[in-house]
């Protein structure tokens, strides 16, 4: 409806997007306080649209949310006692690293634990044994997990696993032929965290990093990948999900809104800060650099 939820030291605040116009709020909306949050999306095939939180401070426990938008308040879905990663995987479900006890962060003899929330509404606990560390995982709609393992500076070390009802089948990913700088990044570049759910179930995709160029992958359930438009010009883009935005000193600004395959360039006007507090990106616009960008494309 052209406004944008914010949750904060236990309030919310109901933003109109075209002017940035404070419209409502709610002080008493959820109990932590202080807390910092982060949105993400609990859509479910009987709630189109439906969001939560993540709320936190450095040292503190770790709260998650449902927004319940007729009582215009927030009601608890899980809670953890220390700070835990959470990652949405961009399709409702959410995962958390670590047990789903309170108290349970995993990595116990080698074990990583993930505590994950799929479309049923229930929470059940994946243990992951072995050679791992960087893994990446996304929960699909369906149910299924997929565990991304990384190259390591070996790019046919690459390897996908779909855990599918107990069973798991791994697969190499294969890559198509890239240009120089594209293996540079892939082969020697950070597989960032939060790759999630694309095209309803049949891939993943994320990020991989590397001397602050942003290079976009996407890997299907079969194991062939995609590896996007390598763009340098674009400074050092700041990147979540399917959207990033990047700049240069020259004033042009290059946009994504298909996690990284295609950069499209713009003009940037002047900034409106000298410097940005803050620096993110999200389906609403980005905030950085001194620049706020409302809205994606034209």
């Amino acid at each position: 409806d052209g406004t944008a939820v914010v949750a904060r030291d236990g309030a919310l605040g109901r933003v109109r997007l075209s002017d940035g116009a404070l419209l409502d709020t709610a002080k008493d909306a959820y109990p932590q306080k202080p807390s910092r949050c982060h949105a993400f999306s609990l859509t479910r095939p009987a709630a189109k649209g439906a969001f939560g939180f993540a709320c936190g401070e450095p040292r503190g426990p770790t709260t998650l949310y449902a927004y319940e938008p007729m009582r215009g308040a927030m009601r608890e879905i899980a809670r953890f006692d220390r700070p835990r990663v959470v990652v949405s995987s961009a399709n409702g479900a959410v995962i958390v690293h670590g047990g789903c006890k309170e108290d349970d962060r995993g990595g116990k003899d080698g074990e990583h634990a993930y505590c994950i929330l799929s479309h049923d509404n229930v929470w059940r606990e994946v243990r992951l044994k072995g050679d791992i560390g960087q893994e990446r995982v996304v929960a699909l709609g369906d149910g299924r997990v997929v565990i991304l393992s990384p190259p390591m500076g070996d790019l046919a070390a690459a390897r996908l696993t779909v855990l599918d009802k107990g069973r798991a089948t791994t697969r190499p990913v294969v890559l198509p032929t890239l240009t120089q700088e594209q293996a540079r990044v892939l082969k020697l570049g950070v597989w960032m965290e939060g790759f999630e759910d694309r095209r309803s179930g049949e891939a993943i995709g994320g990020w991989v990093e590397a001397g602050g160029t942003m290079l976009g992958v996407e890997v299907a359930l079969d194991g062939r990948a995609k590896v996007g438009q390598y763009v340098r010009d674009a400074g050092s883009p700041i990147v979540s999900g399917r959207y990033g935005l990047g700049w240069t000193a020259a004033k042009r600004g290059y946009e994504t809104t298909d996690g990284g395959m295609t950069w499209t360039p713009f003009d940037a006007p002047e900034p409106i800060a000298d410097k940005t507090v803050s620096r993110s990106c999200g389906p609403i616009g980005c905030a950085a650099q001194g620049w706020l960008r409302v809205g994606w494309g034209e």
